[in-house]
């Protein structure tokens, strides 16, 4: 089989790819990222999912803002038909088609291709024709499919028969078979629990037939003792009953008037404290409408106030800074010298002097020439003094200040008539009266609402008038059950509670002997009535016993028979992989050989667990290929395990699939070989292209010899060439 060409949209970083690729050698190149694990990924959806499947795994394959989940398209070459297959993720479509061969639905299609690849599942294809980088090893996957698939191969089995699928079916016919023999199955029990209870069934029956004739006579006899039993009961139960009924009426009216009483006290009690609320609320009320006008005026008339007051405040402030101010004037206008007037005794002495003077004559005596000068001097000096004015005019000063004063001493009286007009308005005496009834106010408000709170949280939906209505019902059902009481049928059957009790057990034991005894007579008449029983019924009993035993005894036979078939068919099993080891070991050790330059050339494979022991010449024994084992404290180095579990890979692919195999797929799997190794799994690579087709997956150009290239960019895929050195594989 061999893939010819592949187109992918929306898948991963492949948004729409078209790929063509050549039916041997196939070298697919990319850089990391560059989509060679997204090209894989796309082979195997094509080959092996469904587009109608919901695993998250699947359809998270969808390339990131593409828009829509995605679609891949492949053609086939399978034998001597080309086969296309589509299969659509976003409308959960399928179709393939060869010729005249059309499969249409992804359950359909799926099943077609696994008849046409040979294989079923992607764990098979994986773990055989896929060869990932670091998972070379993992041939033990798929183990089941794998052993069908020898089996066909090497027992030449049909083709469209396994050994699996048949052991399959064995274990589901025993399973049903046992169903319900161990654990409950009543819906849907097998074969052997219906035989099983067929048989119990008509042992059951006749049983039952035997016991009839020998219960029959028994059966006539007690229900004639119970019939008369009954009639007995049933009277004295009668006479019991009307006397219970009486003492129950009696305890009823005295549980009735117990409870009326307590109801009525409960209910008087809710009243009385109802009432006690409403009151308190109704004062509380009263008082806050006393002080209603305080409530609605007084903060702002408090608000008012302290303005006032801070302003007299500040003007008392202003008044004292005043009076100091006078003060201190009033003491430097005392200490000031004082201005003299015109006429002082300076210038009347002047006067005097120049007067004498001016009489006497100077001719006289020139002493009053002197005394004229000094007259005039004194004088000059006098009318001096008399201009010298002080540099403050105190008076003008102590005029300005004292007006300032009286001015503030004004509004300071005002603001104190404010404020009396406004506690007037109020009827309060002072600031600190206003307060204590503005808080009285507030405080009557807050208890009248506390109280009708509590007592709307009393009465519920209630009201006083519909409590005392209640109270009146419950003194009227009081009245009621005292008249009971006192009447003659209850009044004569007062009785103690320890009474009363005895007499209900007493009826109690009377009534279950009744059940009994009616249940008694009851299944005595069936017996009676149903008594038909005739030998020849009986005898047509055994033989349904025997007929049931028989078919059970058949059925384990049937069941014993299974069991063998599937054992036989295990051990057929085991002998099919213990063959195909013996074929895969030596064909493994001649590929090992080929790539080893003949270092190692003997391999042994496990029958049963396919594990692969490499026979070492060097050392003389055999060594596990399975990583970290060990055999004499030798195992293989990492690149020769690889190249154990490739040449294994490839021999049992020629072991399952010897004409026509699907595609090898490589996933760079020789990055660990050595050149001179990996040379040679090149060549050997070469030889295997000319059967099968070979897709190598690589980072590297050291392949491109090999065959048609196909080289992955981020852009996309470019032109397919077939070019390279052969020497650079020993680079």
């Amino acid at each position: 089989m061999r893939i010819e060409r592949l187109r992918i949209r929306n898948f991963g970083c492949l948004r729409d790819v078209e790929l063509e690729f050549d039916p041997g050698m196939n070298v697919i190149r990319g850089s990391n990222e560059a989509g060679k694990s997204t090209l894989q990924a796309a082979i195997i959806a094509a080959l092996f999912y469904r587009p109608d499947t919901t695993d998250r795994s699947i359809v998270g394959r969808a390339s990131w803002g593409g828009g829509e989940p995605y679609r891949l398209d492949m053609t086939l070459a399978a034998g001597e038909k080309t086969w296309t297959i589509e299969k659509d993720f976003a409308a959960r479509t399928a179709r393939l088609a060869g010729g005249d061969d059309v499969s249409q639905g992804p359950k359909a299609v799926q099943a077609a291709l696994s008849e046409l690849l040979g294989l079923s599942s992607e764990d098979l294809f994986t773990s055989t024709a896929f060869v990932m980088q670091d998972e070379l090893a993992a041939i033990g996957e798929g183990r089941e499919e794998i052993g069908d698939l020898l089996q066909r191969r090497v027992t030449g089995g049909a083709d469209d028969v396994a050994a699996q699928d048949i052991l399959s079916e064995l274990g589901d016919e025993i399973a049903s078979m046992q169903r319900g023999v161990d654990r409950p199955a009543p819906r849907n029990p097998g074969p052997i629990k219906l035989a099983t209870t067929r048989l119990e069934q008509a042992q059951q029956d006749l049983a039952v037939a035997d016991g009839e004739l020998t219960d029959l006579h028994a059966a006539q006899d007690a229900l004639a003792a119970a019939t008369q039993r009954e009639e007995e009961l049933n009277e004295q139960l009668r006479v019991e009953r009307e006397l219970l009924d009486r003492m129950t009426a009696r305890k009823e009216a005295e549980e009735e008037l117990r409870a009326a009483k307590k109801e009525y006290e409960r209910l008087d009690e809710l009243i009385q404290a109802a009432q006690k609320l409403q009151k308190d609320a109704e004062d509380a009320e009263a008082a806050a409408a006393e002080l209603a006008h305080i409530a609605e005026k007084g903060p702002a008339a408090l608000e008012s106030i302290e303005g006032v007051e801070r302003t007299a405040e500040r003007e008392r402030g202003r008044a004292e800074q005043l009076r100091a101010a006078i003060e201190r004037l009033e003491h430097e206008a005392a200490a000031a010298p004082k201005p003299m007037p015109l006429v002082n005794p300076l210038t009347v002495a002047g006067l005097v002097l120049v007067g004498v003077g001016v009489a006497l004559g100077f001719a006289v005596t020139p002493w009053a020439f002197v005394g004229a000068a000094v007259g005039g001097a004194l004088l000059a000096y006098g009318v001096a003094k008399a201009r010298v004015r002080p540099p403050i005019d105190y008076d003008a000063r102590l005029g300005e200040l004292r007006e300032e004063l009286s001015e503030a001493e004004g509004a300071i009286a005002r603001s104190a008539e404010e404020i009396a007009s406004t506690l007037s308005d109020l009827d309060c005496e002072s600031r600190d009266d206003l307060t204590a009834k503005l808080q009285r106010a507030q405080q009557h408000a807050s208890t009248a609402e506390a109280k009708r709170s509590e007592l709307r949280g009393l009465l519920g939906t209630e009201t006083v008038e519909s409590l005392q209505t209640l109270r009146g019902e419950q003194w009227h059902r009081r009245e009621s059950a005292e008249e009971r009481l006192a009447a003659d049928e209850l009044s004569a059957v007062a009785v103690s509670p320890r009474e009363h009790v005895m007499l209900e057990q007493q009826i109690g034991e009377l009534e279950r002997e009744l059940r009994s005894v009616q249940k008694t007579k009851t299944q005595n008449a069936v017996v009676v009535e149903r008594a038909s029983v005739e030998p020849e019924q009986i005898a047509g009993l055994r033989e349904a016993v025997g007929a049931a035993k028989e078919h059970l005894a058949n059925e384990h036979r049937r069941l014993e028979v299974y069991k063998l078939v599937r054992e036989v068919l295990r051990e057929a099993q085991e002998e099919t992989l213990s063959r195909a080891a013996v074929l895969l070991g030596p064909r493994t050790g001649e590929l090992l050989a080929e790539i080893t330059r003949g270092r190692y050339d003997a391999v042994r494979i496990d029958e049963t667990t396919l594990d692969i022991f490499v026979f070492s010449p060097g050392k003389g024994e055999e060594i596990p290929a399975q990583s970290g084992a060990r055999s004499g404290g030798h195992e293989l180095s990492c690149a020769t395990r690889a190249q154990v579990f490739f040449a294994a890979r490839l021999a049992l692919a020629e072991l399952l699939w010897p004409s026509d195999p699907p595609p090898l797929l490589l996933d760079d799997p020789f990055v660990t070989f050595d050149p001179e190794r990996r040379r040679a799994t090149a060549a050997m690579l070469l030889q295997l292209a000319e059967r099968t087709q070979v897709m190598l997956f690589t980072c590297s150009g050291v392949y491109d010899h090999l065959g048609l290239v196909i080289t992955l960019t981020e852009t996309g895929p470019s032109e397919a060439k077939r070019h390279g050195d052969e020497d650079a594989l020993l680079a």
